[in-house]
């Protein structure tokens, strides 16, 4: 399914302005920012320098040095917005929606350093890392591979899973030069992707909206599962019981109170002689039988309030 998504809709959906799962992707691991801290001590001291030589003003050489200062909080907004600035330049956008083809996983090479070793020899050093890679497409054929790093969760994708996702392209028909952006796994509500080019509320809105218009009717959403192992009975199947039991009611009165008098009778037989083993004969029949009229009045109001209703 292939539905064309509006210019502003489109604008909301990949952000001009880096969104909250974009600025924590380049904001990356530990080192990253270790890394951008440096550059700002090294721009601030930079700065600094220039401002004496050149004998800028007071107010501008303060600017510079806090935007120099600030670089290791605003690096990840500048890279994200960079990035979403080239999937924006493509002027079709489009809600994509198929299933998984292929699930396999593979070793891709993320970062390359050159590291000298004792012999003095110049080694290249690559970083693998494991990805786990869908083959995505639906009744008209293979659309795109989508990767992302492997998590635990990867393992319950299997073929034949429906996936939704955006797809770009600088022309109407779908030409070869399109782009795809992060997929949405509906049946894990898993995202997968190496990068969060789009915004999860928009998305879900867009959604939302195509589910109503080309979808069911969402004034009849579909029923709740219920839990395997879960005994709770709903109110429907409730009224159902009463009414069945209320139509059976002479023939289910007759039965049930037979069925009451003979569990009287044995109850009160058996506590009886086992009272008057141990010679509490007194004792027990006033409370025997008080027992039994309680147990015989709550019976016989849970009768009446079913003929009441009736």
């Amino acid at each position: 399914m292939l539905i064309p998504i509006t210019q502003e809709k489109f604008e909301q959906l990949i952000p001009l302005i880096a969104s909250s799962e974009q600025y924590q992707y380049y904001w990356g691991k530990t080192e990253d920012f270790l890394r951008r801290a440096l550059i700002s001590f090294v721009l601030v001291v930079l700065f600094y320098l220039l401002a004496l030589l050149l004998r800028e003003a007071e107010a501008l050489r303060l600017l510079t040095q806090i935007i120099g200062g600030l670089y290791w909080f605003w690096s990840p907004i500048y890279s994200a917005s960079i990035k979403n600035a080239d999937y924006r330049r493509q002027p079709y956008c489009f809600f994509w929606r198929g299933k998984i083809l292929d699930v396999y996983l593979t070793e891709e090479i993320v970062r390359t350093q050159e590291e000298v070793d004792k012999l003095g020899r110049l080694l290249k050093v690559e970083n693998r890392e494991r990805r786990i890679n869908l083959e995505v497409g639906d009744k008209d054929g293979y659309l795109a591979r989508i990767q992302a790093p492997v998590e635990p969760i990867h393992r319950n994708l299997k073929p034949g899973q429906a996936i939704e996702l955006l797809v770009l392209s600088n022309q109407r028909t779908l030409g070869r030069n399109l782009k795809v952006t992060d997929a949405y796994v509906p049946r894990l509500n898993l995202w997968v992707g190496l990068y969060p080019y789009v915004r999860r509320d928009v998305f879900w809105d867009v959604r939302e909206q195509l589910r109503v218009r080309y979808g069911k009717n969402p004034n009849n959403p579909p029923p709740v599962p219920i839990r395997k192992g879960d005994r709770r009975v709903s109110h429907e199947n409730t009224k159902l019981l009463f009414s069945a039991i209320l139509l059976v009611e002479p023939l289910t009165l007759n039965i049930v109170n037979n069925a009451w008098n003979q569990h009287c009778c044995r109850t009160f037989t058996t506590v009886f002689t086992r009272r008057n083993r141990r010679g509490n004969i007194g004792r027990c029949l006033p409370s025997s039988l008080k027992s039994l009229n309680l147990l015989e009045c709550f019976w016989l109001e849970r009768i009446t309030f079913a003929g009441k209703d009736k």
